[in-house]
C-alpha cells in the first residue's frame, strides 16, 4: 500500500490578545504659590541681669546731744521803794524766753527747772514757780515791808534748757519784772556731793520739818543770805554761819519753840 501522503498541518495565525492601554497618571496641579510674606525671626532680646537688690544699710541710731549737767541759782533783785509783791517773774536762757514764769515772793527759794525754745520771743504761762503770798515771816518779831525796809528777796534755782538739751556751763540765765532786769545768773557745775551740812545747818537742825528758809541780811554789804535745808541746796546756800547775836528771818511750816523763842507759822 503507498504511504499516505503525510498531512501538513495548517498553521491557524495566533491571535494576539490587544494590549489593553496603561492609565497614564497625569501629574497633579501644583497650585502657583502665592507670595507668602517671609518670616523674618524675631531676634531674641538680650537679658539683661538686672541690677543687684542693694542691701539696705541701717544708719546708727543718732546719739542724743548731751549737754552740760549744771544748776543756775538767781537771786531776783527788784528796784527798792517800789510796790513788787505778786509781780510776774519771767525768765530768759542765753536771750531766749523761758517757758516758765514766777510770782515774786519775799523770801521764797524755789525749785524752778526751765525750759526754752531758740526760737521762743515771748515767756509762756506760767506752769511753776514762787507761790504767793500768804503772810510775812518775822523778822525781828516785826513784820517785814517791802518799802519801809529791806525785805530777802527770791531765789530760784534749777537746770535750764534750750530746745530740750542742757545749757553749757556758763550759760547767763536772767530775770525780768516789768520790762527790767532784776536778777542774772550762770549755770555753774552741780556739787559732786548732795548733801552737805553747814554750821547754819547744825545751828537749825533742831527745828527739823517744819524749817522752810532762813534769811540773814549782810546790813555792809546790804544783801541777803539765806540757808535752804533742801538737798537741792546743799551747794548754794549763801547763809553757812550763823554768829552770836545776829539777827536772822526764819520761816517755818508750823507755830514752833526754838531756842526759848516762839516762831509762828508762815
Amino acid at each position: 500500500m503507498p504511504p499516505e501522503p503525510t498531512l501538513e498541518p495548517i498553521l491557524e495565525p495566533t491571535t494576539t490578545p490587544s494590549l489593553a492601554p496603561t492609565p497614564t497618571q497625569l501629574p497633579s496641579a501644583v497650585p502657583s504659590p502665592e507670595n507668602t510674606p517671609t518670616l523674618v525671626p524675631t531676634p531674641l532680646p538680650t537679658t539683661v541681669p538686672d541690677p543687684p537688690t542693694p542691701t539696705p544699710t541701717i544708719a546708727p541710731t543718732a546719739t542724743p546731744e548731751v549737754g552740760f549737767d549744771g544748776n543756775y541759782t538767781l537771786t531776783v533783785q527788784p528796784p527798792l521803794d517800789e510796790a513788787y509783791a505778786g509781780k510776774v517773774i519771767s525768765f530768759t536762757i542765753r536771750g531766749f524766753s523761758a517757758n516758765q514764769t514766777a510770782i515774786w515772793q519775799q523770801g521764797q527759794t524755789n525749785e524752778l527747772d526751765l525750759t526754752s525754745s531758740s526760737v521762743a520771743l515771748i515767756p509762756g504761762p506760767s506752769i511753776g514757780g514762787f507761790a504767793n503770798a500768804g503772810s510775812q515771816p518775822l523778822v525781828g518779831g516785826v513784820l517785814a515791808s517791802p518799802l519801809r525796809q529791806p525785805a530777802p528777796s527770791p531765789v530760784s534755782q534749777g537746770t535750764a534748757k534750750v530746745d530740750g538739751v542742757p545749757v553749757p556751763q556758763g550759760t547767763i540765765v536772767t530775770a525780768w519784772m516789768d520790762g527790767g532786769q532784776v536778777g542774772s545768773a550762770s549755770v555753774v557745775a552741780r556739787p559732786p556731793t548732795l548733801e552737805s551740812l553747814t554750821g547754819a545747818g547744825v545751828y537749825f537742825r533742831p527745828l527739823g520739818n517744819a524749817l522752810r528758809r532762813v534769811w540773814s541780811n549782810d546790813a555792809p554789804l546790804s544783801v541777803w543770805d539765806f540757808y535752804d535745808p533742801r538737798v537741792g541746796f546743799a551747794a548754794t546756800n549763801t547763809l553757812t554761819e550763823i554768829l552770836d547775836g545776829e539777827i536772822v528771818w526764819i520761816d517755818v511750816k508750823e507755830d514752833v519753840e526754838f531756842r526759848g523763842v516762839g516762831l509762828f507759822k508762815g
